[in-house]
């Protein structure tokens, strides 16, 4: 479903619906060759129940530094994950 107010993902310029064969012709500007995999196993019969789909919740959970972030100017966000992983 299209939700026109809200707004669209970094990289992404519109959303537009295509027939089939004008999504084929631009097959190089899609993001992933996903998207034209998932609709011809959709035209293919493939369908899978949505109960499928999981997400573990620990998703959603912001990690625990091992260390204080760096205070000095110029840390980065690389200084950040460095100390997280």
């Amino acid at each position: 479903m299209h939700h026109a107010q809200r707004r669209l993902d970094d990289g992404i310029v519109r959303s537009v619906w295509l027939s089939l064969d004008e999504l084929k012709a631009t097959e190089h500007l899609h993001r992933s060759p996903i998207v034209l995999e998932s609709v011809g196993d959709y035209l293919a019969g493939q369908r899978y129940d949505i109960g499928l789909i999981h997400a573990d919740t620990s998703i959603y959970k912001v990690p625990q530094l091992t260390r204080p972030v760096p205070e000095e100017a110029g840390a980065t966000l690389d200084d950040v994950l460095v100390q997280i992983h």
